[in-house]
């Protein structure tokens, strides 16, 4: 996870103090039958006083129908604020814990990609409940049209009855992916595949989802997307609940 580390320096020293929601992911190729090993080191790690001493959201994911890229795995962890993010990795990395844990990992799995980014809004209600997660990277054209768009859909009678929670975050570093550069990224969260199922029906069959969705190809091209399945969850004193939807 030393890729993970150098993007959380960077921008601590770069943007400084701030209170803006952050979250970033590193995405990793798991040797094979590796993921067990994989998730039992996560447990033990956040079991430590280390992984417990700042807030922090922590998603551990299987990740699968991701195009080009070699991704088997991600964690993904989540911020309140950029002063948060810098605090926990400046003291996290110095800890015997961390550095044991990062040499383990470092023989399960290998680093693929990482990025971070800032939370620009969300919808829907955000739960600790949901665990099937897709992702969609975006190169954006027009922000304001995008956002305009996925108001009005959210807002629509329709949109009120999403039932996962979706977010619009900026990719402020990281920002290649292997369908090319990515501007922002869209993630929704279900409690199952078949919640997901019914809503994507519903929504792509509305005059309100056509109409977000032809918005959103005029405004945006979309670079990349994922599947994330949570394996674990690990919450300090934050949780995405907590995380202003703005």
């Amino acid at each position: 996870m030393k890729r993970l580390i150098l993007v959380s320096l960077v921008s601590f020293f770069t943007l400084g103090a701030g209170a803006a929601q952050m979250w970033s992911r590193l995405e990793v190729q798991a040797n094979p039958g590796a993921q067990a090993a994989i998730v039992a080191g996560f447990d033990a790690f956040n079991a430590t006083a280390a992984a417990n001493a700042d807030p922090v959201t922590v998603y551990l994911s299987s990740l699968s129908f991701n195009g080009q890229s070699p991704s088997t795995h991600s964690f993904s962890v989540l911020h309140a604020s950029r002063t948060d993010m810098a605090n926990y990795w400046m003291n996290i990395q110095q800890t015997p814990e961390w550095i044991a844990w990062s040499a383990a990992n470092a023989n399960l799995a290998t680093p693929v990609s990482d990025f971070a980014a800032i939370v620009v809004k969300g919808w829907g209600e955000p739960s600790n409940s949901d665990t099937r997660w897709v992702t969609m990277y975006l190169n954006v054209s027009d922000p304001e049209a995008l956002l305009s768009a996925f108001d009005k859909q959210m807002n629509s009678s329709i949109g009120k009855k999403f039932p996962g929670q979706m977010w619009l975050s900026q990719i402020e570093f990281g920002h290649d992916r292997p369908g090319g550069i990515a501007t922002h990224v869209l993630t929704a969260g279900y409690e199952s595949t078949a919640e997901r199922e019914s809503w994507m029906d519903r929504l792509n069959d509305s005059k309100e989802g056509k109409a977000m969705w032809a918005s959103l190809r005029k405004s945006s091209r979309i670079v990349g997307s994922d599947y994330h399945v949570t394996l674990r969850l690990h919450t300090n004193g934050l949780s995405i609940e907590d995380i202003d939807q703005q």
